[in-house]
């Protein structure tokens, strides 16, 4: 991107924009220029991609440990990385960021609630 491009969210809606000078593009935008066609299968392909780096990145944490720090920066990164995609992913198929994280997040609480109902 260039000097001048800003990058900033809609925090009700999740969407991400750029802004170079005047002119604001949706991420969505900005991915169709470069890749034209992309579908959503596609983007779960790199999605699969970023999730490999970031499995790699905590596992090297762990086996290298003086080398913890470093691996988490790019466990950070992929990571990062990851959650771009998921905007794309959603900004594609018009689903909200946002709700979408709250709804993993409930999801999550009744998991753990369910376990410890059981005793698991």
């Amino acid at each position: 991107m260039k000097g001048d491009t800003k990058i900033s969210a809609d925090r009700l809606t999740g969407k991400i924009f750029t802004r170079e000078g005047t002119k604001m593009k949706s991420i969505l935008e900005r991915v169709e220029e470069g890749h034209p066609g992309e579908t959503s299968l596609d983007t779960m392909n790199i999605m699969i991609y970023e999730l490999g780096d970031l499995t790699k990145m905590l596992f090297y944490s762990k086996v290298y440990p003086e080398r913890k720090k470093i691996q988490m920066i790019g466990a950070k990164i992929a990571l990062s990385d990851l959650l771009a995609q998921c905007h794309v992913v959603c900004e594609r198929e018009g689903w909200s960021f946002v709700e979408l994280d709250l709804m993993g997040k409930e999801r999550l609480h009744e998991r753990i609630k369910r376990r410890l109902e059981l005793g698991e």
